[in-house]
């Protein structure tokens, strides 16, 4: 029962075919936050999630990042010279670190200018945290707007199998259960014979090139299964994806 997924933009549907992935918050619901008081000073504007913060005063932490952190220092170990400060921000960013938090006192009363220019350079978002929000605060604010967005997305998750179970039992069960995924996935989703003949589908018709990508991935999926279930000791594939130009075929 493939699905083809071509709109731009559904962030408030989870992805019911992906495992557990990492919790992240955007970093936009940071700079939201009142309690923190942080402003964006310098690097790109685009949301970025942030999958963990962490507190550093080495002048080169990125053997202990894994990307996706909202770095928080207070400048102890930011260098002294212009070049200096290029190439400490240049690491964090090459690292893949979300964004960097810059403290202000007790070492410095105000962002110095190098460090701003140099985001911009290279592409980091610096956010000033200001005197009088404690690091553990924002570490705090981020892990509770994780939490909250794992909490909703498996509620949403949960309401969506419910729904799909109370579609499955009906008498038009295919063309329910079809209906249902549609919209939780905001999706064209399709039932297709061996052949590649459309038996049921619900949702947005995307364009002519996705059904015939579609089916050229079943007549893979299917001649892939066939060869390694003849095979012993191999799992024969039942599912696959394709993705191109914004089109997700599932």
């Amino acid at each position: 029962m493939p699905s083809v997924d071509s709109s731009s933009a559904a962030p408030d549907v989870p992805d019911l075919a992906a495992g557990p992935d990492v919790p992240s918050v955007p970093l936009s619901v940071l700079l939201a936050d009142p309690t923190l008081g942080l402003r964006q000073i310098a690097g790109p504007r685009e949301d970025r999630p942030v999958s963990t913060t962490g507190v550093t005063e080495l002048e080169d932490p990125t053997p202990y990042l894994i990307g996706g952190e909202l770095l928080l220092t207070a400048g102890v170990p930011l260098p002294k010279t212009a070049e200096g400060i290029d190439a400490y921000a240049g690491r964090i960013a090459r690292a893949g670190a979300s964004a960097l938090g810059f403290g202000l006192v007790p070492v410095y009363d105000e962002v110095p200018a190098a460090l701003v220019e140099s985001c911009d350079r290279h592409g980091l978002p610096l956010l000033r945290v200001p005197d009088g929000t404690p690091f553990v605060a924002v570490s705090r604010a981020a892990h509770a707007a994780m939490t909250e967005s794992r909490y909703r997305d498996l509620r949403r998750i949960s309401r969506a199998q419910g729904a799909l179970v109370t579609a499955a039992v009906r008498a038009d069960a295919l063309r329910s259960v079809l209906n249902r995924l549609a919209v939780q996935l905001d999706a064209w989703t399709v039932l297709l014979d061996p052949a590649g003949n459309e038996l049921v589908a619900a949702g947005a018709r995307p364009g002519p090139a996705a059904p015939e990508r579609l089916r050229a991935l079943m007549v893979r999926t299917i001649a892939q299964s066939r060869a390694g279930g003849s095979g012993r000791g191999r799992l024969a594939p039942t599912t696959a994806a394709d993705h191109h130009d914004g089109l997700h075929l599932t």
